[in-house]
């Protein structure tokens, strides 16, 4: 059950997302500003939202920085379990995207190790023809997520880790299955559409990558996020 402070953040969020800065719209920045015009000593939080939100107004604003992690911790309190994916039965969609040979190359972006691509411009009309015009493509890089900003911040040489990077070699991936989910710990988006990735060239330099940086390798499943349905700011701030 969402609580009043949850709600919220949550609104005024999105309301900052399309109104704000440029520069407060990705990362998460456009929630931790929420909680920074919000929250005032008065608000009688739970013990773990005090400690959530002590570290949210302690950090030094750099919008390079990822901090949906502590967005997630605030947001997704207590159960911080994402829904599962619903599989979008589309052939059409399905077999374009699995013929289409992508190359990617891998980046550390926003305290995340990202692999970047390159999508063929055709897919927006055909997202727009086969799932729903309100749709948006991705307004940030067309990039895969690989390893998120909370085992990133445990490299102890990251200038090192940096480097290795820059000489991983480009990678080939293939789309398999069209899956679409919501995000709890976005607030702007309302519904995600992605494209499951497989590709055994991926997973072996990824293994390369944990080895080499000494963290703990743990098995996931790799997607691409390329078409999002944004919540309409004035009809979520006046509900």
């Amino acid at each position: 059950m969402e609580t009043k402070f949850q709600e919220l953040v949550r609104k005024v969020s999105v309301g900052l997302k399309f109104h704000h800065e440029e520069k407060f719209r990705y990362n998460g920045w456009d929630s931790v500003m929420a909680v920074r015009l919000i929250y005032n000593n008065n608000w009688k939080l739970e013990k773990v939202f005090k400690t959530i939100v002590k570290e949210i107004l302690e950090l030094k604003v750099d919008v390079n920085l990822n901090v949906r992690e502590h967005i997630k911790k605030l947001l997704m309190y207590p159960s911080y379990k994402y829904p599962e994916f619903d599989i979008i039965q589309n052939e059409k969609l399905r077999i374009f995207l699995s013929n289409i040979n992508i190359t990617g190359k891998f980046k550390i972006h926003s305290g995340k190790l990202y692999l970047m691509i390159t999508l063929p411009k055709t897919i927006v009309d055909l997202a727009q023809e086969e799932l729903t015009k309100e749709g948006k493509p991705n307004i940030e890089q067309s990039h895969i997520t690989l390893v998120n900003s909370n085992e990133m911040v445990q490299i102890k040489n990251l200038e090192k880790v940096k480097n290795y990077v820059d000489l991983m070699p480009t990678v080939n991936i293939k789309f398999f299955k069209v899956k679409g989910t919501v995000s709890p710990d976005y607030p702007s988006y309302k519904y995600v559409y992605v494209a499951a990735v497989k590709s055994l060239q991926l997973e072996s330099e990824i293994r390369k990558f944990y080895e080499f940086s000494d963290l703990e390798y743990k098995e996931k499943n790799y997607h691409f996020t390329f078409w999002i349905i944004y919540r309409n700011p004035y009809e979520i701030l006046h509900k």
